[in-house]
């Protein structure tokens, strides 16, 4: 299908659109320009005026994944009485977020590849867990070394489990339970009162 008299914003989706599906398909690795293009229907000049290279597409369906699954995280922490409690609370979207995102995480996360955005994604993300999880907590006295590799912990195991929903191999509420004791065990030498 030609996206060629689609508006700027719709082509835009669209070419997000085609990597998602490239990259639950292949892997970060599948999602070439060339294939991009020729699954949303654009031609690669095109793409390449709104987008420089894939890792800035790659960078793009993040941040456009982080709007809708991950609104204002800061702001909307409840009350809770543990560090088990509070990350527990913040990592459901991890399960139920487009699987193209997980897979995205977890090759920022562990630097797959040699892409210079995936070094640029896990600062973004390891920035996006200091503010709104490690620096929250460090001021509440937790420790800030084991914050971040709990919730770093945390969140490729969630990335993991939402890649297991989408191939089947779990539910999401077995995929919940697992992340519930994933969660107690990193956790649980750090359970001080917030």
């Amino acid at each position: 299908m030609s996206s060629t008299y689609l508006k700027r914003d719709q082509r835009i989706n669209t070419i997000i659109q085609a990597a998602s599906e490239l990259v639950i398909e292949g892997g970060i690795d599948a999602a070439t320009v060339t294939a991009i293009a020729n699954r949303a229907g654009v031609s690669r000049q095109w793409l390449y005026e709104i987008f420089p290279d894939v890792d800035a597409i790659l960078m793009a369906m993040y941040e456009q994944a982080v709007l809708e699954y991950f609104p204002s995280a800061a702001n909307d922490q409840p009350q809770l009485d543990t560090f088990a409690e509070y990350v527990k609370a913040g990592v459901d979207p991890y399960l139920t977020m487009p699987t193209a995102f997980a897979i995205v995480i977890l090759a920022a996360l562990h630097e797959v590849g040699d892409r210079a955005s995936l070094r640029v994604l896990r600062d973004k993300i390891l920035a996006s867990f200091e503010t709104e999880v490690v620096t929250p907590l460090e001021a509440v006295g937790y420790d800030r070394d084991r914050a971040y590799a709990a919730i770093i912990a945390v969140a490729e195991t969630a990335a993991g489990l939402n890649i297991a929903i989408a191939n089947k191999n779990t539910s999401l509420e077995a995929a919940r339970r697992t992340l519930g004791f994933v969660i107690d065990a990193v956790t649980s030498t750090m359970d001080l009162p917030l």
